[in-house]
């Protein structure tokens, strides 16, 4: 763990050293990484005073063991998080999000446009028969009132 505080300590130095020559301002680099440091160094000081504390005592503690495995195992969970918080991340997962998002938009309004299409088809052709049938009952009615003309010959 000292060691761990040591190197942060050295590594943030020179990257702020670094910073002063516009070397690493153009991607912000130690904007972005500031953070994994500290983690590194937070995350593993409870299991480094568990291990002291077995070194020391030779007997074990079920609290610390435990705080010692919650910090051990969420480590890796805690980078992804920082990883994730990223703006560049951000940016890149939201627009991810947004095309798959837009995709299935974009599919479903091709399949209400095509239900549209069927069903102004169906009416088209319902309008067509009922056009028909008038038509032809206009044709019978006029059949039948000639038919109840008298026929005048010449």
């Amino acid at each position: 763990m000292v060691y761990n505080t040591i190197i942060m300590l050295y590594i943030r130095r020179y990257l702020s050293y670094l910073s002063q020559f516009n070397i690493i301002q153009k991607d912000n680099f130690y904007e972005k990484i500031k953070y994994f440091p500290l983690i590194l160094t937070l995350w593993w000081t409870f299991p480094t005073i568990h291990r002291l504390y077995q070194i020391i005592y030779e007997e074990d503690s079920f609290i610390l063991a435990a705080i010692h495995v919650f910090f051990e195992s969420s480590y890796g969970f805690t980078n992804m998080v920082l990883y994730a918080i990223n703006p560049r991340i951000k940016f890149l997962i939201s627009d991810k999000i947004k095309r798959i998002f837009t995709r299935k938009n974009k599919e479903k309004e091709e399949e209400e446009k095509n239900k549209e299409e069927e069903k102004n088809k169906e009416e088209e052709k319902n309008k067509e028969k009922i056009q028909n049938n008038s038509f032809q009952n206009e044709i019978t009615m006029n059949c039948i009132n000639d038919s109840t003309k008298p026929l005048l010959f010449h």
